[in-house]
């Protein structure tokens, strides 16, 4: 815990107004003025970049936590805020946007998502973020990174006269699902590599995103690796058929979707640029774009197991989970998801890449090899193999 006694601890808060539609002004009041009120002023912000100079002005401050206010995209703003500098004190996320994805998988739900109480049963840990390159600039993502027709349905959930809900959320994917097609894709990631046509392509560090969808549904904020949720093009009726499924992270099982785990990314669209969306906002960047884990990356102020949020495993133990399950990627239940047939691992051992055809695309892995390119690309060496980005850039 941080104190048992949260009005003594040194406090700053902030807030988005524009969260929620403009809702969140309504919470931020109920707080301050409710009966377990804190000793302490909500300032709000007046554009997402005065937001990002209070974040970055707080870090030089004697606080103990950074109270903040607002939906997924005020979290990714944070992010962005403390890219490049130490961040010396913790985010207490409040939930008061229409998603609030990243604070229900902190655990901070319920009871909890009251400021003194978080305060007094939360403790500062260390959480994974998104990195994203593309076009020669950087980002970071706190939930998702995306292309496919959610693209489509950001346009329209932006563009409605409608304040943004749940029920809008779902209403404009369905729609953009309806009309968007299949795009021409090649996604590598660490063992493997998809060529062909895709719905969705989702690169997650939250279970779910847009207040709800639960298109990750193993994931966790402290593992140290991305997941990945790959759709292919299983055709309209199909996957609308299929649509609870997701909403309620069930579609493990459901043929042409896949679910894997890996430190890194890549997306490639075949035929063109394409929007590449980020934690619910539009597309500020394009194709192709390769999308990274930054372990450790965020101080947060989070609920215990106990209490319904995050485990106690450390960066380091989350790090060297990531490492082990790169090893073996031929045990990973995600990759046994990917690859429907399995050969015997002594099979395996003589056998350079291992490809599962179908007439929607390719997918290859390479359990305990480097990853073999699914077609030809400037990114592939001599040897036909793709290196770790990570261990590309060190070299």
């Amino acid at each position: 815990m941080l104190l048992t006694a949260p009005s003594a601890l040194r406090l700053r808060a902030l807030y988005n107004p524009s969260s929620h539609s403009g809702r969140a002004e309504r919470r931020v009041r109920a707080w301050a003025k409710g009966p377990r009120a804190l000793p302490i002023a909500w300032t709000p912000s007046r554009s997402p970049e005065h937001l990002c100079e209070l974040i970055r002005a707080a870090q030089s401050e004697r606080l103990d936590a950074l109270l903040l206010a607002g939906g997924d995209g005020t979290v990714t703003l944070a992010a962005e805020a403390l890219a490049g500098i130490e961040q010396r004190v913790p985010l207490a996320i409040l939930p008061a946007g229409s998603g609030n994805d990243f604070a229900r998988d902190l655990g901070v739900v319920g009871e909890l998502a009251d400021p003194t109480a978080l305060l007094a049963r939360g403790r500062a840990r260390a959480v994974d973020l998104i990195e994203v390159r593309a076009g020669g600039e950087r980002a970071r993502a706190a939930c998702v990174a995306s292309v496919g027709f959610d693209a489509r349905a950001l346009e329209l959930i932006h563009g409605s006269r409608f304040r943004r809900s749940k029920l809008l959320n779902v209403v404009s994917s369905l729609r953009a699902l309806l009309s968007e097609p299949a795009a021409e894709l090649r996604v590598r990631w660490e063992g493997g590599c998809y060529e062909g046509r895709a719905l969705l392509v989702g690169v997650t560090n939250t279970r779910g995103y847009g207040g709800g969808f639960l298109l990750s549904p193993g994931a966790r904020l402290d593992d140290g690796l991305l997941d990945l949720c790959l759709i292919e093009d299983v055709g309209r009726a199909r996957l609308l058929a299929e649509f609870p499924k997701i909403f309620r992270g069930e579609h493990g099982d459901t043929p042409g979707v896949h679910l894997l785990q890996s430190p890194w990314v890549r997306i490639e669209s075949l035929a063109g640029e394409l929007p590449l969306c980020l934690d619910g906002e539009r597309p500020l960047h394009a194709t192709p774009v390769e999308l990274r884990c930054l372990p450790g990356a965020l101080r947060v102020v989070a609920p215990r197991a106990s209490e319904g949020g995050l485990g106690d495993r450390s960066t380091a133990e989350s790090q060297s989970l990531r490492r082990g399950r790169a090893a073996q990627f031929e045990g990973d239940a995600r990759a046994a998801t990917l690859l429907d047939a399995v050969e015997p691992a002594e099979a395996l051992a003589a056998t350079d890449t291992r490809a599962a055809t179908s007439d929607r695309g390719t997918l290859s892995a390479q359990p305990l090899r480097p990853l073999r390119l699914c077609g030809e690309s400037k990114h592939q060496s001599a040897t036909g193999t793709e290196p770790d980005p990570t261990e590309q850039e060190a070299a």
